[in-house]
């Protein structure tokens, strides 16, 4: 099988020609859209696999070039680009799949086969077989009678193609054709040598009559198969953890052998970083870096380095927003390309890739009209830590973009917008760490209206004075938080986490009523956030489902059929290691005996149904963050003893 690989990227493509060699297909490489154009209008292909950004002419276009010209061959279409509508935009085109970098190689070639399969009608049987030798085209793995014969990759090709083609004489410059690549440049002597070779292999495996016969004059053809004994089936196949550890092996040494490609990206971004502020940046450059980042995406992906494809991402989302730079987004382009070159000093690693919609990132944004360093530091750790980082260097900038110019628009949409936390700067410089009047004014001006118009939206502050008095004044102007300087960047980051909500998304919620359509509806609820919802409408079965998934929180309805709400609460209670698991009372009464009796029998909370349940999620997560940190206090106190 001869494929066509079309990627400019020379790290990733040396990486899939070895794994694609190791499956034995044969494996042309071309760097530009146009050279893709004209290797498939000159050679024969089973399959062309096909980047998306490609110089000369992109992949979207040599595929509709090649459709339109009647091309009938599979096209597989590779891309950073993980929307569906790029999908969709790919597979009209003419692609007959799409695939999402950074992908499994695996998954490569199970695409790759899917392909040819769905194109071939010449593998009636999945074996291939003369005699007791056989040929798994799936697992492209050679025995005789049941052991393993050991061939090169122009060796299987070779026989794979007698096998397949049994009464067919190929001509020795055919052989060149189907089995070398162009650029090897190959003559009929190596066609002798590799069919020399493949003979004195099979002999060695205790074949004594010729499989590859010599047709003088004509070329060669499968010989007359031997009547053989039953074969005895072994497995000599590498185990899996050696086959991952040649791979990485194979991708270490790869990538040491490319990885000053991947540099010299990296460093056309840092000059371009550093003379945004002065020049701005114009079409051309916005283009060829957001060409050079995708492609540095692409192959960071592939090598398993997770944090540079990450952050390689969030770059080019950057430069896709906009045709001109903002000094917010200046800000934040020079901290992710500074951050992007710590990532690639980091090793080649086995990463198991599987598509699915991008994953939210936690976004705070950083208001600071001082430019201070540890800011900067702040910054590039939080990038570190998996955190979406903007910038605001003035409160006009900051009041954009929280949407306070347009009071009247809160609404979900904007709501959307919004990050998951603001932090704002109150210190000066280190000569002087009370800010000026004005400046001071405009931020305490900005966090009330904030708190005013976003009130669900978590505000920290770093502040010189940690008085009760200034820490009273910031509270009642909205501060979730308040940090004295000096602080760390980390101890900044743990304040940032305990202030937000976003570590308890995936805790467990059990949820216990035998109203199934009230399940229902309260899951619809609580979905949004992403916690792990265990609804149980049969209380008998509580206990066991209790002990299986041993929830976070438990929500409980107090009616219910053979035993209520009341006493599962007290059966929790009585158990020492369930003392401080936060259990909420979700009932239809609202009268103060029933609560009452809730509380005593150990609720941590109260909530009428059809008249509360909007502050349940407000009410999980206080629990939650409660719980949590009482956790950690036992924790450290274990450690201690």
């Amino acid at each position: 099988m001869k494929i066509l690989l079309v990627d400019d990227d020379n790290a990733l493509a040396e990486v899939l020609i070895q794994q694609l060699t190791v499956q034995n297909y044969v494996v042309d490489r071309v760097a530009d859209g146009e050279m893709g154009w004209s290797y498939a209008s000159t050679f024969d292909y089973d399959l062309i696999v096909l980047d998306w950004v490609l110089p000369s002419l992109d992949g979207l276009q040599l595929c509709q070039r090649l459709r339109s010209g009647g091309y009938g061959v599979p096209i597989l279409l590779l891309s950073s680009k993980n929307q569906q509508t790029d999908k969709i935009q790919g597979l009209e085109a003419g692609a007959d799949d799409y695939l999402v970098k950074p992908f499994d190689v695996k998954e490569l070639i199970a695409r790759i086969q899917a392909l040819v399969r769905r194109t071939s009608s010449t593998e009636p049987q999945p074996i291939l077989a003369w005699g007791n030798l056989c040929l798994d085209p799936i697992s492209c793995n050679v025995t005789y009678q049941g052991y393993p014969v050991a061939l090169t990759a122009k060796e299987y090709a070779l026989l794979e193609l007698f096998l397949r083609h049994s009464h067919q004489v190929f001509k020795a410059s055919t052989l060149l054709d189907q089995i070398w690549s162009s650029d090897e440049f190959p003559s009929e002597a190596t066609v002798r040598s590799h069919i020399r070779g493949l003979r004195r292999k099979l002999k060695a495996a205790g074949i004594t009559t010729n499989v590859i016969e010599t047709v003088r004059g004509l070329g060669y053809r499968l010989g007359t198969s031997p009547t053989d004994t039953p074969p005895t089936q072994k497995n000599n196949a590498l185990s899996s953890a050696e086959r991952q550890a040649q791979y990485l092996a194979g991708l270490m040494q790869t990538w040491q052998t490319h990885k000053g490609e991947s540099l010299k990206r990296w460093n056309y971004l840092v000059t371009l970083s550093q003379t945004l502020k002065e020049q701005g940046l114009n079409e051309q450059q916005r283009l060829q870096a957001q060409q050079k980042v995708h492609s540095l995406a692409g192959t960071l992906g592939i090598f398993g380095l997770v944090e540079g494809h990450r952050l390689a991402l969030q770059i080019e989302q950057l430069l896709a927003t906009a045709t001109s730079l903002s000094p917010r987004q200046i800000a934040q382009f020079q901290v992710l390309v500074t951050t992007l070159g710590h990532a690639l000093d980091n090793p080649p690693q086995l990463v198991s890739w599987t598509e699915g919609p991008p994953t939210h990132l936690p976004k705070i944004l950083l208001l600071d009209v001082t430019g201070a360093p540890y800011i900067q530091q702040l910054m590039a750790l939080a990038v570190t830590q998996g955190l979406e980082v903007d910038i605001a260097t003035s409160t006009d900038m900051a009041a954009e973009i929280l949407g306070l110019n347009a009071p009247g628009d809160n609404n979900l949409d904007a709501l959307a917008e919004l990050p998951d936390l603001v932090l704002l700067n109150l210190v000066g410089s280190d000569n002087a760490l009370d800010l000026n009047e004005v400046s001071l004014q405009l931020l305490l001006q900005l966090m009330s209206t904030l708190s005013q118009q976003w009130p669900q939206l978590p505000l920290v502050l770093i502040t010189p004075q940690g008085d009760f008095g200034n820490r009273l004044d910031l509270v009642r102007r909205g501060a979730a938080m308040v940090l004295e300087y000096p602080v760390s960047p980390a101890e900044i980051l743990e304040a940032i986490d305990q202030a937000t909500y976003l570590r308890y998304r995936h805790s467990k919620i059990m949820l216990v009523d035998d109203d199934s359509h009230y399940l229902d509806k309260a899951m619809r609820l609580l979905k949004p956030w992403h916690f792990q919802i265990t609804p149980l409408a049969n209380p008998s079965r509580f206990w066991t489902i209790f002990n299986q998934i041993m929830p976070d929180v438990i929500i409980l309805d107090i009616e219910m059929p053979g035993i209520n709400g009341f006493e599962l609460c007290k059966v929790i209670r009585s158990h020492p290691q369930w003392q401080h698991l936060p259990i909420i009372f979700l009932s239809i009464h609202a009268d103060p005996a029933t609560q009452s009796q809730a509380f005593a029998a150990g609720a941590d909370d109260y909530i009428t149904k059809f008249s509360q349940e909007d502050n349940l999620v407000l009410r999980i997560l206080n629990r939650l963050k409660r719980y949590h940190a009482w956790c950690n206090q036992e924790s450290a106190l274990l450690t201690v003893d």
